[in-house]
């Protein structure tokens, strides 16, 4: 058929196509080795805790591959699917690795994928690493449906590894919707690179309860919103801004009812990710599922009690002032006795009536000498000067007017007023499990609405309301008048939530936004973004709250009198007790 010429020519092509085949061959098993080399390499460098190999069958490259993260002291396991509840850890630099062979082996990337999100639908997603092992598997579009499906259950960091002739990375960043390919053996490529440095303006959604004391909601002519305002949103924006992500819109949940009711409906929006996460922190009295929490740490929410001003005032005799007095009388009974010895007046002169001319009390007596004379006029010279020292000595150190500070729980109970707390912070504070708190709560009155207590002390209907400090505030600022009754903070603060913000469900940028908050916490910007407020008794109308109260001035002279009256009452039944001695001594 062929003559020979051909047939050596036919032979020849036969011999270059095998040799190139079984070149192939030898070049794919080299590169398959250096490309495992490499990914070793590259997980070292990112040092995770632990390596979990997802198999649905043996493979002999995950031998090599366990060998070589063995040298670099990282620990490793295998699991199949269904097993994979045995393995989360819970940190994002910890790598779960699949190994594709071929398109039938996608599904057990899906299910991997699927069991996980059921497992911990919470949890912040592991680094994941998939390795084609076969080079006919090479569709781009089904390498990148396949990453993308990743992406729908907020797996961010997934990378995909297969051989091209080099070890080639592609990753799917979702932001820009892009799939990237980089040679792995370059110094600049990464095995995760991070997609946060820059979402280019990725769109998210903000939402926001409409009965949210603390938040203006800013709307344009259409009645569409545009805007909040609010300090602690404005740290919100420059974290969004900084990251680079746009926000799409601001979405208003709004119930008919109260605002935790609205609130429930906005955590149910966060758990489905219809929202990315919630504009403005608060303080949550429990950690809601199915949903991520940042806490801000340096920031305090706190609850407090809102009470009427009362005032009492506390008198009591200091021993001080027992014991100054007792001096005085030791002291003028001694010179009365020793002037008498030395016969410097006549015996009709008593320390009973020197100590009472001290007092101002008239004695009936009249000097004959000299020295008589000189020792009463020096008596009631002391006279003028004594009592208004004793006297205002003791009304300056324990004739106080102090209102209720409220300073424990005790107190509060005691008080005997009745009492009003906002019902998310019921189960709070019967965690605190103080006795005092706990019997409190027994007499106190669940609410939905604080606002409608505290209108009602100001108008003064005395009564304790406890909520945010915050909410106190604008409602004090809303509702205080003029003819308002005056009222305070509680000194005992009822406790302290750690303020959070409320991301989506495993939210893939939460960990980052984190970050950045605490760099602006360290670096004090915060103190102008947000406005805090000292938790400090506060007194509403400051100006009047120094002033002494006509009550307390007509007080303190009445006590002034009394303690006059009581003085001089006292000196002359000793007197008379006295006299009647020496009459009975006469008589006998």
């Amino acid at each position: 058929m062929f003559n020979h010429k051909n047939q050596v020519k036919i032979r020849s092509l036969i011999q270059f196509l095998l040799l190139s085949y079984n070149q192939e061959k030898l070049t794919v098993r080299a590169l398959s080795r250096s490309c495992i080399h490499q990914i070793a390499k590259h997980i070292a460098i990112v040092s995770p805790p632990q390596v979990t190999f997802i198999l649905s069958n043996r493979h002999s490259e995950v031998d090599v591959l366990t060998s070589l993260i063995w040298k670099k002291n990282i620990s490793s396991t295998s699991s199949n699917v269904s097993l994979l509840s045995n393995f989360y850890l819970d940190n994002q630099s910890s790598i779960n690795i699949i190994l594709v062979q071929n398109e039938n082996d996608y599904d057990n990337y899906k299910n991997y994928i699927d069991i996980y999100d059921k497992l911990y639908p919470n949890k912040r997603r592991p680094r994941t690493l998939v390795i084609l092992t076969d080079q006919d598997y090479d569709s781009d579009g089904s390498i990148k449906n396949l990453l993308q499906y990743g992406w729908t259950k907020k797996f961010l960091d997934v990378s995909l590894v297969e051989e091209r002739h080099h070890c080639i990375l592609q990753e799917y960043n979702p932001f820009i919707d892009t799939l990237t390919r980089h040679n792995l053996d370059s110094l600049a490529s990464k095995l995760f690179p991070d997609k946060l440095t820059n979402v280019h303006g990725y769109k998210i959604s903000v939402g926001v309860v409409t009965q949210d004391q603390l938040v203006t909601i800013v709307r344009d002519q259409n009645g569409q919103i545009v805007d909040l305002k609010s300090p602690l949103y404005n740290e919100t924006k420059i974290i969004m801004n900084y990251m680079n992500f746009s926000i799409n819109s601001i979405v208003e949940v709004s119930t008919p009812g109260d605002y935790v009711t609205a609130f429930k409906q906005m955590v149910k929006k966060l758990q489905s990710n219809e929202l990315s996460n919630m504009g403005v922190p608060r303080g949550y009295a429990e950690i809601y599922p199915n949903i991520t929490h940042i806490f801000t740490e340096k920031d305090c929410f706190s609850i407090n009690a809102l009470v009427p001003l009362q005032t009492f005032v506390h008198v009591h005799l200091p021993f001080h002032i027992i014991i100054y007095l007792l001096t005085v009388i030791l002291l003028v009974s001694f010179v009365t006795w020793i002037s008498r010895l030395m016969r410097l007046f006549a015996n009709k002169l008593s320390f009973v009536k020197v100590f009472g001319a001290l007092f101002g009390v008239p004695v009936t007596m009249r000097p004959t000498q000299s020295s008589e004379v000189m020792l009463l006029t020096s008596i009631f010279l002391l006279s003028i000067i004594y009592p208004s020292n004793f006297y205002s000595s003791f009304v300056k150190d324990k004739l106080q007017e102090s209102p209720a500070t409220f300073n424990s729980y005790q107190e509060i109970y005691e008080s005997g007023l009745p009492v009003f707390i906002f019902i998310s912070y019921a189960k709070l504070m019967l965690a605190l499990n103080d006795p005092y708190l706990n019997k409190i709560l027994q007499k106190s009155t669940l609410n939905k609405f604080l606002e409608e207590c505290v209108k009602l002390l100001l108008s003064g209907d005395e009564r304790i309301c406890i909520t945010s400090y915050e909410s106190l505030k604008i409602y004090l600022q809303l509702h205080f008048t003029n003819t308002s009754h005056h009222v305070t903070f509680s000194d005992q603060q009822i406790c302290c939530l750690p303020r959070s913000y409320l991301f989506e469900k495993a939210s893939p940028y939460a960990k980052k936004f984190h970050i950045i908050l605490r760099k602006l916490r360290e670096f004090g910007i915060d103190q102008f973004i947000i406005a805090r407020h000292a938790n400090t008794s506060l007194v509403i109308d400051e100006s009047e709250s120094d002033k002494m109260k006509g009550d307390g001035f007509l007080l303190q002279l009445m006590f002034f009198v009394a303690c006059g009256n009581v003085s001089a009452f006292f000196v002359l039944v000793i007197e008379f007790l006295l006299q009647l001695k020496n009459r009975r001594t006469k008589e006998k």
